[in-house]
């Protein structure tokens, strides 16, 4: 597109939004120039035009300061009540019936949904005293149930402890990102991921890809996990989600108990890994995540 026609076509836009017809004269901007100052106005009076957005902006880092104090005033903001993030994640791009789900199960006029994109969705909730995380994880998974029932679409949902002030929002929203990002890789099967409790696998995911090579090189050869079924991967991945429990284990997989331990010989026989002790469970639950980290990159 030619800049003459962007110049245009910005000009319509800002009119539409501030109800005001604007004209170029005398300019000693070059075109380039020109179009970056009509594009930073436009974005400046979308900011204005509603809460949403301006939560959207600035939680993106997309606003200036002074910007930021007028949202604060214009839509008398309260700086000082806890805050909490939520963001949800869909496998495929989301339908409009989700957002409405969203604003029916969130009534509250204080909230704030804010759809990041086709598949992300933020969502702020204003509390006068901060819940638990416990609190925030069950509704987290009422959500997740609410869609996957309602909209058949299948969610992830990551969320930190309570925002305590409005200024720690734009950090808030990087830890999210980031819970949700490192929790697809090595919690997948959970779907709820609190940015708190990433523990071992926030390590991992700060760690360079050399020394986690290293780490499994120096403990088992990585050919062998290549051989693995994905039965047997699942029986372990529960086996550890149940904390080497073969009696619970069999339970939610609804297996025999013998059909759990031959699994788990047949892993040990292949790897020299008897996962029902402590040490070596940790070497292959470490193994394991170190290898989801490495096929991620």
């Amino acid at each position: 597109m030619d800049l003459e026609k962007q110049k245009n076509q910005l000009l319509n836009k800002l009119e539409k939004v501030t109800g005001i017809s604007f004209s170029i004269n005398d300019n000693e901007l070059s075109s380039e120039e020109t179009v970056a100052k009509l594009k930073d106005l436009l974005n400046h009076c979308n900011i204005l035009e509603s809460r949403n957005a301006f939560y959207s902006k600035y939680i993106l880092g997309e606003i200036s300061s002074i910007d930021v104090i007028q949202g604060i005033h214009r839509y008398h903001i309260n700086e000082d009540i806890p805050r909490v993030l939520m963001l949800l994640e869909s496998t495929h791009p989301y339908t409009k019936e989700v957002s409405s789900l969203l604003h029916s199960f969130i009534p509250n006029n204080e909230d704030e949904i804010i759809e990041i994109d086709d598949r992300h969705i933020l969502i702020i909730s204003h509390f006068t005293t901060s819940p638990s995380a416990d609190e925030i994880q069950q509704s987290a998974r009422e959500l997740i149930d609410i869609l996957e029932t309602e909209a058949f679409t299948t969610f992830s949902v990551s969320f930190d402890l309570p925002c305590p002030t409005f200024n720690a929002l734009p950090k808030a929203y990087s830890d999210v990102v980031l819970a949700m990002e490192i929790g697809n890789i090595f919690f997948g099967s959970q779907r709820v991921y609190a940015f708190s409790d990433l523990g071992f696998g926030r390590l991992l995911y700060n760690m360079p890809k050399e020394e986690c090579l290293a780490y499994i090189n120096n403990r088992v050869d990585m050919s062998v996990f290549d051989s693995i079924d994905e039965e047997i991967l699942i029986t372990l991945h529960a086996f550890f989600d149940n904390d080497l429990s073969i009696a619970e284990t069999a339970r939610k997989q609804f297996i025999h108990r013998n059909t759990l331990i031959y699994r788990l010989d047949k892993f040990q026989n292949i790897t020299g890994l008897d996962v029902r002790r402590f040490s070596d469970a940790m070497t292959c639950k470490t193994c394991l995540m170190i290898l989801d980290y490495l096929k991620s990159l």
